[in-house]
């Protein structure tokens, strides 16, 4: 068990660390790790909230395989609905939408009727599905601690410093700037986190529950026949199962998209079409993986003798019961995760709404509320607050009742009111405004009669007499068996008739009030060309006007909404992105600073108040919009064009556009990938060459020491041969000398054969002589001594007294005359110094 207070400080630390990963993203901008597929699919699973989590494994416990409708809804809305997505992705960019209500608002007229209306729908039907994340997480809480759900320190304590929590994220993360339209990278990869962790913590602990506690997947399939009722497996017992089965299945269809949070993830925060790709097998993957072990883990709940009525807290139970605590905390922290993130996302979507279409219209027209136009952002902060507050004091006031227990499944009834205008606004082209508010009214006011109320009735909160005797005491007007049909949960009952009469409305609205404005109609939605290209169509109009006045007009505008430092700084970004550095305005670079004002203001006060804003500004006069007029009656009759020809040309460049874009970012990837691939070359072509150098080092090292070693063994083999050439002469003239020195003291020698030793030795000794020179002359070579000058007088002096000492016993004298004595004193020779001596 944990204290209530461990598990909040636990939370908080949880969150804090989540927070920072987030601040620290947003603070990094575009190219981050958020900007990319799977970052987008797990923010698409903040659609497995706890009603899932844990609801799930009721709903098996309860009916079977009933609740894959839940996860295959999603599956086959994406693959089925991926060309109206990906249809929704392209308007949002061109529009820069921050919601369903900014989109069609625009598409039925810029009405800010339908903005409002479809704020005030997802307020009504949001409110009590954040009430019940809040109540999955304080009842959960109040099961780990120990604790009754109702107990102060639960509801109150942890309750009040959960929606607390709840709303300093929101605030942090999601409502940083005013620019709604700008994507909230750092609470996406906040959501992208939660989703991994989600998942982790469910497969563990169903793994544990399944393997350790079950006795194998196996076991648990086999007992779950005699567990179950076999019409349990589809739906309940007594009701058509398949109609129960398939509307469930178009509910969670219809959420996946139409949910306030589930739309603004799926489209607003959309940075690519080709993420929506990926999300269509992705998505559905993840849902699969995260039911992997929802029905063993409820047929293992059942086995092991828990009520069916706590199957929807199996998940911790039966941890919590074997005294497996981390298991049981994980489980909780998990639950948590998957509860938080739809508040953050849904209070987002919500109180952007609710200020541009409720609040802010109030602001314009009660004046002392004026001054609140230039602190929209802190307005926002006070909406969300107060959604958060709402959900909280609806979770206190409602308590486990009907209402709030049920509210998972009627407030997907709730969103798929907006799907038929919506599908109508983007492919049927006589889809009016009139049509729009009689579809959302009827659709709306079905819903609340056949299910909403009803809810609170059954729950005690109200007491609702047609509940039970049907309106007006008529039997045939019971919101569960209008018309007498019967035989039908109240969700599918309460479905079928909203929508009937959504649909009927919507289309019946249309085709018999339509439209009178051309402003309301698709034509502008889809057919309008927009200024910014009608330049290049068209010669420049004669009509030239001052940049610095339209500048006063812009930053005058902005200043409402705006301090004036960040008006200043708005204008001057408008008019450098249409016209430039130019000082005169062309009637058509009008046209394109204009939509550009409009879209950024859009940003900060919804599309339709900056339209409504523009309109009564200055930054377009009167007289300058019939030239514009003008200029585009002149554009469209020059090029001789039907308005279908013009559309589908439009649409046609728009393409292409598209496709060149597509074209430059795959150009880029390729160009990285080159870059990166020539970078790998160019390290290993250096690490080769530095490994060549290295090898030439060696090489030049080792033929270095071969050198060495075959000079000193070449001088080996030299020395050995030279001693060799010399002993042996040597050796004669010792011998010779030995043998002269005996016939000289022999007085009867033969002096011929004297004469003939005696030559014989001189012969040898001019031998050893023609050695010894060739030795100094190699070595005169081979040393490269520097070349000196001698006088030639005195080394032929030197060598006659040199060769005096050889015949001085013999009486023989040697001289050596020069024709001119002056000469032999001034002849020099170039020699070495070995030469010399």
């Amino acid at each position: 068990m944990f204290s209530v207070w461990t598990l909040l400080a636990l939370v908080f630390a949880l969150i804090a660390c989540l927070v920072g990963i987030g601040i620290i993203t947003d603070r990094k901008g575009t190219g981050t790790w958020t900007d990319n597929a799977v970052t987008y699919t797990l923010s698409l699973a903040i659609y497995c909230t706890s009603w899932t989590y844990y609801g799930g494994i009721g709903s098996a416990a309860k009916s079977g395989f009933f609740f894959t409708a839940t996860y295959l809804g999603p599956t086959l809305a994406l693959i089925a609905g991926y060309p109206f997505i990906r249809r929704l992705i392209q308007l949002k960019h061109r529009l820069r939408v921050s919601s369903l209500a900014d989109l069609l608002s625009i598409r039925y007229g810029k009405s800010a009727g339908i903005g409002a209306l479809i704020a005030v729908m997802a307020l009504v039907g949001i409110i009590p599905y954040i009430a019940l994340q809040l109540k999955a997480i304080v009842s959960t809480a109040a099961l780990v601690s120990g604790h009754e759900p109702t107990a102060p320190a639960v509801t109150i304590g942890f309750g009040s410093g959960i929606a607390v929590l709840m709303i300093l994220v929101t605030i942090f993360l999601g409502m940083s700037e005013l620019d709604s339209t700008r994507r909230h990278r750092g609470l996406i990869a906040m959501l992208s986190i939660e989703s991994i962790l989600k998942l982790l913590a469910l497969s563990i602990a169903g793994a544990f529950v399944t393997y350790f506690l079950g006795g194998g997947m196996g076991k648990l399939l086999d007992l779950a026949p005699a567990i179950l009722p076999r019409e349990a497996l589809l739906g309940r017992a007594g009701s058509p199962q398949i109609i129960q089965w398939l509307s469930h299945l178009l509910l969670a269809g219809s959420a996946i998209l139409f949910l306030p949070r589930q739309f603004h993830v799926a489209v607003v925060e959309n940075s690519t079409e080709k993420h929506l790709r990926t999300a269509c097998w992705l998505l559905p993957l993840y849902l699969l993986l995260i039911n992997i072990f929802v029905f063993p883990v409820a047929v293992a709940g059942l086995a092991l003798g828990l009520s069916p009525s706590s199957a929807d807290n199996f998940l911790l139970l039966l941890p919590l019961s074997e005294g497996h605590d981390l298991i049981t905390l994980m489980v909780f922290l998990g639950g948590f995760l998957a509860a938080s993130a739809m508040v953050t996302m849904e209070t987002v979507t919500i109180s952007t709404m609710v200020v541009n279409y409720l609040a802010f219209p109030l602001i314009r027209r009660i004046r002392p509320l004026a001054f609140l136009s230039r602190h929209l952002l802190e307005c926002r902060w006070l909406v969300a607050s107060c959604v958060v507050a709402l959900g909280y004091f609806y979770m206190i006031t409602v308590g486990n009742t009907y209402a709030l227990v049920a509210m998972g499944t009627i407030s997907f009834a709730a969103v798929i009111q907006f799907a038929p205008v919506t599908i109508g606004a983007v492919y049927w082209r006589k889809a009016n405004r009139t049509g729009a508010y009689l579809g959302l009214i009827g659709g709306f006011v079905m819903w609340s009669f056949t299910m909403f109320l009803p809810a609170f009735e059954k729950s005690g909160w109200l007491d609702l007499a047609y509940v039970s005797q049907g309106l007006f005491g008529l039997g045939w007007l019971k919101p569960e068996s209008l018309l007498g049909l019967d035989g039908l949960d109240p969700v599918t009952h309460g479905t079928f008739w909203s929508l009937l009469v959504n649909v009927g409305l919507f289309v019946s609205g249309s085709i018999w009030f339509p439209a009178k404005t051309k402003n309301e109609e698709h034509a502008e939605f889809l057919f309008e060309l927009p200024g910014a290209g009608l330049a290049t169509y068209a010669p420049q109009a004669a009509l030239e006007i001052d940049r610095q006045e339209k500048e006063k007009e812009i930053v005058r505008l902005f200043s409402e909404y705006f301090n004036l430092s960040e008006a200043t700084l708005l204008a001057s970004e408008c008019l450098q992105k249409t016209i430039g550095s130019d000082e005169r305005i062309t009637i058509l670079q009008l046209a394109a600073l204009h939509e550009e004002v409009e879209r950024t203001l859009s940003g900060a006060v919804g599309p339709v108040t900056a339209h409504s804003a523009l309109k009564n500004s200055l930054v377009v006069t009167t007289a300058e919009e019939r030239i514009l007029s003008g200029a585009y009656a002149d554009i469209l009759a020059n090029m001789k064009l039907s308005p279908t020809d013009i559309k589908r040309k439009v649409d046609f460049f728009r393409e292409r556009e598209a496709l060149l874009a597509a074209q430059a970012v795959e150009l880029r990837k390729k160009l990285a990938e080159r870059d990166r691939e020539n970078a790998a070359q160019n390290v290993e072509l250096r690490e080769t060459n530095e490994k060549l150098h290295l090898s030439l080092d060696q090489l030049q090292e080792t033929q270095k020491r071969l050198v060495e070693s075959s000079k000193f063994k070449a001088l080996g083999e030299m020395s050995a041969g030279l001693a060799h050439e010399i002993n042996s002469p040597l050796a004669m003239i010792h011998l010779l000398s030995a043998q002269a020195k005996e016939l000289m003291e022999d007085p009867v020698a033969d002096r011929a054969a004297l004469v003939e030793m005696l030559g014989t030795i001189e012969t040898t000794a001019l031998r050893i002589g023609r050695i010894i020179q060739g030795l100094r002359t190699f070595s005169r070579e081979a040393s490269g001594d520097p070349l000196e000058t001698a006088l030639l007088s005195g080394i032929i002096a030197s060598t006659l007294d040199f060769c005096q000492d050889f015949f001085k016993n013999d009486g023989i004298s040697l001289t050596v005359e020069f024709p001119n004595p002056a000469l032999a004193q001034e002849l020099h020779l170039s020699c070495r110094p070995t030469q010399i001596s």
